[in-house]
């Protein structure tokens, strides 16, 4: 986990050029603090600490799986405790079951959705 005292980067240029990162902002709870452990170890994704908050992002895709997260927080979680600790997201978003899905192209939300099914 990265520890940020400034704001988060984003997408800069002349503003022709796509906002592909998504990502969730967790707050510091037992909850928040499991899922910014989880998704850390997934290559690509960043988490950036602050003081309240965690900000998890990943370019183009972040999938939350709930049994991983909630093996590291040592109870159940499931997409409404993780919407409970979220203070918001940013991407298109998707539940299953069994992860919280945020992706910046809408037909891939489309192609996973139907791949869970």
């Amino acid at each position: 986990m990265t520890d940020a005292t400034a704001a988060p980067a984003a997408a800069q240029g002349s503003g022709d050029v796509a906002y592909d990162y998504v990502g969730l902002v967790m707050q510091r709870t037992p909850e928040g603090e499991a899922v910014g452990r989880v998704c850390s170890q997934t290559p690509g994704v960043e988490v950036i600490t602050n003081a309240t908050f965690l900000d998890v992002r990943a370019k183009d895709r972040l999938i939350v799986n709930f049994d991983a997260v909630g093996e590291e927080l040592g109870s159940d979680m499931d997409g409404y405790v993780l919407q409970e600790h979220m203070t918001t997201h940013y991407g298109r978003m998707a539940m299953t079951d069994d992860s919280f899905i945020l992706v910046a192209d809408p037909l891939e939300l489309i192609e996973l959705i139907n791949s869970e099914s």
